[in-house]
């Protein structure tokens, strides 16, 4: 190579200085400058049928501007260029460079006569076509939706990118999409591991690889997919339970994607879907994901539920109820709000039928009018129709025409004006009303006013109780029905009994005044059969009275009212006159010198332990404890002894007393008299007083005394001895 003339002079003139130097002769001259450009070095990675980064831009030190730059040293992968002013290599590579291959770019300045140069390196290279990823690995159930796989990012490719299975094959039941590379479906057979190449390219040019690794195993549940159309308010026919294969039991079910309609549940043992939607939605699917438990990694299986959820077509309100009376105007029902339903809406009755007299309002569902018959409880179907249907019942009661009060109780007694009944209320009867007696007779003396159907009178015979049915009549219409219970009962006299116990020669307290009913007029008394000797009736009161002059057994006498105005009533007074007793005038039953039975014989005391007296013991010998009552200015001789063996304790009981008299119970001890108790008799006269202890021997006399003026004071004595047991 021919140098230039300016480089052959320095450098002959450089070695001559250097060999002057090197004896010593001359100085060693000063460094020349040389020329540089940075960077040194510059690395470009490309792809092919791509547009590279361009390089960076040179920068000369110790050079003379303009700098020009070329590749003088290795060749540019083709599509690449330098840019000679500036050093920068840029443009598309049309082929893979790998390895890299390395180019000189040398740079020249201006400087006159002998430039000067630089160099500097790039290394290029050039990456082939591709696609990512390189790799997937998809995992499915067959008949399960399969997770679509990746799409692809392309590089290196010229025009539209296509994509192609070039070996392998898809599991049955998937598809390649040709545009994007992704992979859909639900495989529909069980498959082992198994790579599949996709091959991209370009329609301009480039082309690349990728594979996917497919696994199909055999967990699912079914049924795969459900759908369930349901209303807002009603609850759904809950979804079938899964049955999952594949899957290690237990398990376990979850919502996966999508959300459940509000008011609906998910069993999470048996993927059962249940409950009332509340809030209507468009069509919408949820996933149902099923999760075993193998252990590690659990095995899944999903299966899909489709829910539509419609507003439920309805009227409000969805019930109403009518009570009404025949010939009577209801009130009309409520006219109905239509929920779910598009005007315009028509009414019917499709189930049932009005009573006679209503009718139906067919644009607003309203029932008016007037009944003109009865009817029980019975319930009609109105149906609205519009864009849907809907339904509400009406319940209506026709009462039939009645009378209030329907039952009135009459009880009266012969001769006695009764009190008026009361006057009737009508429902149903329309016009002026009439009553009849239809039924039944009114007593003697009672009259019905035909136009207020109140019943008056005076009856004159007695009856038994009488129902009489009194009918309502309407001038127009309506009829309607009373009852009358009466009962007319026969004159009478109160008390109706009453009982002497007399004594010869001593007065009665004189029987009570009567007081009658049903007898009018004046009233006269009668007596049958005669009174005892002695004893005398009073004509005007029916008052028995006198001192009886001879003993008498007991005799029923019948005391017989008459009133001169009309009606007559009897009575009966039992009489009884004991005959008069002897002795002195004691008045005290201690006083007495002696005890006697009811026969005159005498009895004589046995010993009862003091503390005893009156004491019930289960080992008791029982005793009875004669009373009798105390005759005016007369002794006691005939009042009894209890006696009982020496040594047992005594159980008595009082007889003698007057039937259903209260007495109270006195004992003289140290010839004072103490209360003790009441003592209350039976219907027999019988009674058993409490118990009393006396701690020392002696006759004790015993007072029963009543505070019924008509009941007489009763006596008894009681002989106490030493003690020889104990209760």
């Amino acid at each position: 190579m021919r140098r230039p003339h300016g480089v052959v002079r320095a450098a002959v003139v450089a070695v001559a200085l250097a060999l002057l130097a090197g004896l010593g002769l001359v100085a060693a001259p000063a460094a020349v400058a040389v020329g540089s450009i940075t960077p040194a070095t510059q690395t470009v990675s490309g792809t092919v049928n791509t547009a590279i980064t361009p390089t960076t831009s040179f920068t000369p030190a110790g050079m003379t501007a303009p700098v020009t730059y070329a590749i003088t040293s290795g060749t540019l992968p083709t599509g690449l260029s330098l840019n000679t002013s500036t050093g920068v290599v840029f443009g598309t590579a049309s082929v893979v460079q790998d390895p890299a291959v390395t180019v000189t770019v040398t740079a020249t300045d201006s400087t006159a006569g002998t430039p000067l140069t630089a160099t500097a390196t790039i290394a290029i290279t050039i990456a082939a076509a591709s696609i990512s990823p390189a790799t997937q690995s998809v995992s499915g159930s067959a008949n399960a939706a399969l997770t679509a796989t990746t799409a692809f990012t392309t590089s290196g490719f010229v025009g539209t990118v296509s994509y192609a299975v070039t070996s392998g094959t898809l599991p049955a039941g998937l598809t390649l999409a040709s545009s994007t590379g992704v992979v859909t479906g639900t495989p529909t057979a069980v498959q082992a591991a198994s790579p599949v190449t996709i091959t991209a390219t370009g329609s301009g040019a480039g082309s690349a690889t990728a594979t996917i690794t497919f696994t199909v195993r055999s967990e699912s549940i079914a049924p795969a997919s459900q759908t369930v159309s349901a209303t807002t308010g009603s609850a759904i026919t809950a979804t079938t339970a899964y049955t999952p294969t594949g899957l290690t039991a237990p398990v376990t079910y979850a919502v996966t994607s999508g959300t459940l309609p509000a008011g609906l549940t998910l069993s999470t043992t048996t993927g059962v879907v249940s409950g009332t939607p509340t809030t209507a939605q468009s069509a919408a699917s949820v996933t149902i994901t099923a999760t075993d438990s193998t252990a590690g990694t659990a095995l899944t299986a999903t299966a899909t539920i489709s829910f539509t959820v419609t507003t439920a077509a309805s009227l409000s309100p969805s019930t109403q109820t009518v009570s009404a009376t025949v010939n009577t105007a209801i009130t009309a029902t409520t006219a109905f709000t239509a929920t779910g339903l598009t005007a315009p809406i028509t009414y019917a009755v499709t189930t049932g039928t009005l009573p006679t007299g209503l009718s139906l309002d067919t644009s607003t569902g309203v029932v008016s009018g007037t009944p003109t018959a009865s009817q029980s409880a019975a319930a009609v179907t109105i149906t609205a129709t519009g864009t849907a249907t809907a339904t509400a019942t009406i319940t209506i009661t026709v009462a039939a025409a009645s009378l209030s009060p329907s039952t009135q109780t009459v009880s009266a007694t012969v001769n006695t004006a009764i009190t008026a009944t009361r006057t009737f209320t009508s429902t149903g009867i329309v016009g002026t009303k009439t009553y009849a007696v239809t039924s039944g007779t009114l007593p003697a003396g009672l009259t019905l006013d035909t136009a207020s159907g109140v019943v008056s009178g005076t009856p004159t015979a007695s009856q038994s109780s009488t129902r009489i049915t009194l009918t309502a009549t309407g001038s127009d219409a309506g009829s309607a029905t009373a009852t009358i219970t009466i009962t007319v009962s026969a004159a009478s006299l109160s008390p109706s009994t009453q009982t002497v116990s007399a004594t010869v020669g001593r007065a009665i307290t004189s029987t009570r005044t009567y007081t009658a009913s049903g007898i009018a007029g004046t009233r006269t008394f009668s007596a049958s059969p005669a009174l005892p000797a002695g004893l005398v009736l009073s004509t005007t009161t029916g008052v028995v009275s006198g001192t009886p002059t001879a003993a008498q057994s007991a005799t029923r006498v019948t005391i017989t009212a008459t009133g001169s105005g009309g009606g007559s009533a009897t009575a009966t007074i039992t009489i009884t006159v004991a005959a008069a007793s002897s002795g002195g005038t004691s008045t005290d039953p201690d006083e007495d010198a002696s005890d006697v039975d009811a026969s005159g014989n005498a009895e004589e005391p046995v010993a009862v332990a003091p503390g005893l007296w009156l004491v019930s013991l289960e080992q008791a010998e029982a005793a009875t404890l004669r009373v009798m009552r105390k005759p005016v200015g007369q002794s006691l001789s005939k009042a009894p002894v209890v006696k009982s063996t020496a040594g047992q304790a005594v159980a008595l009981t009082v007889r003698g007393l007057e039937p259903d008299a209260t007495y109270l119970m006195r004992v003289k001890v140290k010839g004072v008299y103490a209360d003790v108790a009441e003592v209350t008799a039976d219907e027999d006269g019988l009674a058993t007083p409490p118990v009393v202890s006396l701690t020392r021997a002696g006759t004790y006399p015993v007072a029963f005394v009543s505070d019924d003026p008509d009941v007489d004071t009763r006596y008894v004595k009681l002989a106490v001895g030493p003690r020889t047991a104990t209760p």
